[in-house]
């Protein structure tokens, strides 16, 4: 079993998600679906494409825990998604390669009824997101 199947999106930083998502419109992307809030990370989400290649749009509210990631990255891509077979396996076989797992394993209702997802922190990579669909 590989630990990486493919890359699902680069997760996006935005203060404004009407106004980033008619800035990546004049980039030739499209919404996929609408506005979903993640009561889970308290965040509103906006997936939208370009040919194969999907950005996820994320705002954090006010209490979000991302919010401090957001002061810091401020409009900006902080990580990369990887779809995976099975989360608890490629989180084993990243733990060996030095990545260290700063989430547990939630739902993604952004994505799906069935998705759930964890973030993984390299020293020499940053931010990583698994996503088990």
């Amino acid at each position: 079993m590989e630990k990486i199947k493919k890359i699902h999106h680069v997760g996006y930083l935005v203060d404004n998600i009407g106004l980033s998502r008619k800035n990546f419109e004049s980039l030739g992307f499209k919404t996929s679906l609408s506005v979903c809030y993640d009561e889970i990370r308290q965040i509103d989400i906006l997936f939208m494409n370009r040919g194969d290649f999907c950005i996820e749009l994320i705002c954090p509210r006010e209490g979000s825990d991302i919010k401090r990631l957001q002061k810091k990255y401020k409009n900006s891509p902080y990580h990369i998604c990887f779809e995976v077979e099975s989360i608890d396996y490629s989180i084993e076989k990243l733990k060996e390669d030095g990545y260290l797992v700063f989430s547990k394993s939630t739902p993604a209702p952004a994505i799906s009824s069935t998705a759930k997802v964890v973030f993984l922190f390299h020293t020499n990579l940053g931010i990583i997101e698994l996503l088990e669909q």
